[in-house]
């Protein structure tokens, strides 16, 4: 459809493939570090405190 040849298409799928799995690393890493980091600032709120305190 775009009219690319065959050279063009297997660079194509090369790259997909070479970036594939370095877009997903980021993005498990990228979770990880923000799930850290909300979980930071919930233990750090007030109603944490309070949900603490009522569990007590």
């Amino acid at each position: 459809m775009l009219g690319f040849g065959e050279a063009e298409l297997a660079l194509m799928i090369a790259l997909y493939m070479a970036q594939d799995s370095f877009g997903t690393t980021c993005n498990i890493t990228g979770d990880g570090a923000i799930s850290l980091w909300v979980n930071k600032f919930a233990k750090q709120s007030p109603q944490a405190e309070n949900i603490e305190q009522t569990q007590n």
